[in-house]
């Protein structure tokens, strides 16, 4: 695992437009456990995560939740406001004490035809968020459950991993059931496959923190291509 940390959208912004941006936002102290928006809810705000932790998901008319991403402090939660509709399309829930900013996105659009530099950044940043997409749709596609575990492992590693001398310590907390609900799977399925790679010595569960021990081993299930780190993240 490279030892750099990925990107967060404020990373891709030069420091006088993250200045204007924070100056259009309102901060709102939600509390874990708490939902930022709802699936329908009308919005007409953006996000920008200032601390916390926020899981955006997505619940089937079946019953089946599906976790698009871990979002953390520098990252933009892009509502469907962002779009061009006013209803959100999935679920943001706060996993600790979140701060956000809350961004109208009539004021973003204002800015935006005040400083064109700052529609550019957007624009590399959407095409990045695009990418990122694109890779985890391919790792599920094209290798099945297990190599879609792998892949969200991988880029668990890349988000939240510590390099150790045994191996990469993921210093967050997930159950067998959170991970099933990134690749949309049973949790049987996950316990499965986990028991496998634990019997292996791939990787080891304390206290529901993962820790890789040969990272390798899950790259070559998935044909890793070595993709930036900024794509290669939850």
């Amino acid at each position: 695992m490279q030892n750099q940390k990925p990107k967060r959208f404020m990373d891709h912004l030069t420091p006088k437009n993250r200045e204007r941006i924070t100056e259009i936002m309102t901060i709102k102290n939600i509390p874990a456990g708490n939902y930022l928006f709802h699936d329908q809810d009308l919005t007409n705000n953006l996000y920008l995560i200032v601390d916390g932790r926020v899981q955006v998901t997505k619940i089937t008319d079946q019953g089946m939740e599906l976790t698009f991403a871990l979002k953390q402090a520098g990252d933009l939660l892009e509502t469907s406001a962002f779009w061009g509709t006013q209803y959100c399309t999935c679920f943001a829930l706060t996993l600790l004490d979140t701060v956000v900013g809350v961004i109208r996105f009539q004021d973003l659009e204002n800015l935006w035809r005040q400083y064109p530099d700052l529609s550019v950044e957007f624009m590399r940043w959407m095409a990045l968020e695009q990418r990122i997409m694109q890779s985890k749709m391919r790792d599920l596609m094209l290798y099945g459950k297990s190599g879609a575990l792998c892949s969200t492992l991988i880029r668990l590693a890349n988000t939240f991993g510590t390099p150790t001398e045994d191996g990469i310590y993921i210093d967050i907390k997930l159950t067998n059931q959170d991970l099933a609900y990134f690749i949309g799977a049973t949790r049987e399925s996950v316990n499965r496959i986990l028991g496998k790679w634990k019997t292996d010595q791939v990787l080891s569960i304390n206290n529901g923190c993962i820790f890789i021990h040969n990272i390798q081993y899950l790259k070559d299930l998935i044909q890793c291509e070595e993709c930036p780190i900024d794509i290669c993240v939850l």
